[in-house]
């Protein structure tokens, strides 16, 4: 899947910029700057936000998140730990097993809000459907 801008020919602009700027002002009260910037770093990066795409089903271990990312295992563990420390994916451990969820903190709840908007934002809409 690939969530590019480019991708969808459509031009960013005006309404990307507002949508950003209007997910930026609504992060709640105890969000500092520093917080903020976590998050957006930690976004930025496609696998990354792939992850956390797996992870919106529910936990998964990280063999299982290796498989479904085809990417090697050190890397993925890399890109877990730098989502954990921004505060939006938690882990669990099972024995040797390390599971991963996405987070339900502040700092996650304000980046799922900033991505879900940011990608209505550039995705291509639906076509209107005309009566016929």
């Amino acid at each position: 899947m690939n969530l590019s801008p480019i991708s969808t020919g459509r031009a960013l602009g005006q309404p990307l910029t507002a949508c950003f700027a209007a997910q930026w002002m609504a992060a709640p009260a105890g969000l500092d700057i520093e917080q903020r910037q976590r998050c957006l770093r930690a976004l930025s990066v496609p696998l990354r936000l792939k992850l956390l795409v797996l992870l919106a089903d529910g936990e998964r271990c990280v063999a299982e998140l290796v498989r479904a990312s085809g990417s090697s295992q050190p890397n993925v563990s890399g890109h877990l730990k730098l989502l954990r420390q921004a505060g939006l994916v938690e882990r669990r451990r099972c024995g040797t097993t390390v599971c991963y969820r996405q987070s339900d903190s502040a700092e996650a709840r304000w980046a799922r809000g900033l991505w879900q908007g940011l990608l209505g934002a550039v995705l291509p809409q639906p076509a209107a459907t005309r009566p016929g």
